[in-house]
């Protein structure tokens, strides 16, 4: 959602994202703290429900970011044709993305702030 907003911002280049999850439990709804700060931030959510991750999405996407090493590891081993495609979020600046869920606020704060920092530098490179 993040993405879609930054890019919908800076560029007019169509470009279709997905959202799936490694663990993911088909059809919850998003943590009520970070739903409430990307409305804060003009980023509509919507109905948003998680949906767990599949070989054949990866398989599917020209691009597949994940927030943690771990879990791109994870990604090539569900799809091992993924290698190549699939990389940090934070890539460019040498940093993970960790899962703020069940946190402090102030946690949801930064990681949301270090999202979107993220996504702009990959927006950039790729528009």
């Amino acid at each position: 959602m993040v993405f879609k907003t930054l890019h919908e911002k800076k560029s007019k280049r169509k470009v279709i994202y997905h959202s799936a999850g490694i663990r993911a439990i088909e059809g919850m709804h998003m943590d009520a703290t970070m739903q409430r700060l990307l409305s804060q931030r003009g980023v509509h959510v919507g109905e948003h429900h998680s949906r767990r991750l599949s070989a054949a999405m990866v398989r599917e996407a020209d691009l597949v970011l994940a927030a943690e090493r771990q879990q791109i590891c994870k990604i090539e081993a569900l799809e091992p044709t993924s290698r190549g495609k699939v990389f940090g979020l934070g890539n460019w600046e040498g940093v993970e993305i960790n899962d703020p869920h069940g946190k402090d606020e102030s946690l949801y704060h930064e990681t949301l702030a270090l999202i979107e920092r993220v996504v702009a530098s990959w927006i950039d490179r790729l528009c």
